[in-house]
């Protein structure tokens, strides 16, 4: 921007010098013309000399008074052409001056041009990176898409067969969310008796991997693969098999509008339907789904919602 300035300044500056030459140059071809009509007159009409005015004189007075006119022609010519002397060499130095301008000028376009090339060659490369860049992000926001789109899903399953376990009624007679007696009593057994690890809250978090979810709907226990997983109270098999992102899954519903889910199983050793009690060994861990390594997810839903399984321990 400041090259781009400079270069204004300078060509504004440079019309300007070329008008002021040009003004310049058409007084001095005047000046010349006129000195030239001046010296033509002078020949011709015969100009008297000083021999010429003292031999046509007839006193000394008219001797002086010739002369004298004479001397103020001459000095008046000199004058004349002292000024057309002076206006040439001011002339003839701001046309150096002008050469120096325009050779400045030249250097200033040269950089310039240097300048906008290299932009336009970053500009080129970066556009190229952007492109690059595009080409990964566009098939990743697809995928990010079609994985949110999964977890929705999830969701909406999970819930379906939440509605079909209670008759889609998650409220009392008397028009009062139910909070069944185990909330905050201690009533849920650890679901995995061999690790107590773990490894990720309930709550907002940076997704530990591509297609991860950014809030994360129960708590991760760390465990090795295969170990036993165990049904955190009484209740009823909802559901078992493979659910999106989260892998092979079971799902039990404890009545009250409470219902446990467990994620990234290797396998299941219930049915749907199945009655199940507290303690009974329902599944084992895995790996399956949108996972990091082998680990238990443990969720809790009430009423419809997620809520955190640590209140209930």
């Amino acid at each position: 921007m400041a090259l781009e300035e400079e270069k204004q300044r300078v060509e504004e500056y440079m019309k300007d010098t070329e008008r002021q030459l040009q003004e310049a140059q058409e007084e001095i071809d005047r000046e010349y013309e006129l000195m030239k009509d001046h010296i033509r007159s002078a020949y011709e009409g015969g100009h008297y000399s000083v021999v010429d005015a003292i031999l046509t004189s007839v006193t000394m007075v008219e001797i002086l008074n010739r002369t004298e006119y004479i001397d103020q022609i001459r000095e008046y010519d000199q004058q004349k052409m002292n000024g057309f002397i002076e206006k040439r060499d001011k002339l003839a130095q701001k046309q150096a001056l002008q050469s120096l301008v325009f050779s400045a000028v030249d250097t200033i376009n040269q950089e310039y041009s240097d300048e906008y090339e290299a932009i336009q060659i970053l500009y080129e490369a970066k556009k190229g990176q952007i492109e690059s860049y595009d080409k990964v992000i566009n098939p990743l926001e697809n995928q990010k898409n079609e994985i949110e789109k999964m977890y929705d899903d999830l969701d909406g399953r999970i819930a379906q067969l939440e509605a079909a376990a209670t008759g889609g009624v998650y409220v009392g007679v008397d028009g009062k969310v139910i909070i069944p007696s185990i909330i905050g009593k201690g009533g849920f057994a650890w679901p995995m008796p061999s690790s107590t690890v773990i490894t990720d809250y309930f709550g907002g978090r940076e997704a530990p991997t591509a297609g991860a979810s950014t809030y994360h709907r129960g708590i991760d226990v760390g465990c090795s693969s295969g170990s036993q997983v165990i049904a955190a109270a009484d209740g009823t098999v909802c559901y078992t098999g493979y659910m999106g992102g989260g892998g092979i899954t079971v799902m039990l519903d404890h009545g009250d509008g409470v219902f446990t889910v467990y994620h990234h199983l290797s396998a299941y050793s219930v049915k749907n339907g199945e009655k199940v009690k507290q303690g009974q060994v329902i599944a084992f861990s895995g790996n399956t789904g949108i996972s990091t390594g082998p680990h238990l997810h443990f969720g809790v839903r009430v009423n419809g919602e997620y809520v955190d399984p640590l209140q209930f321990y």
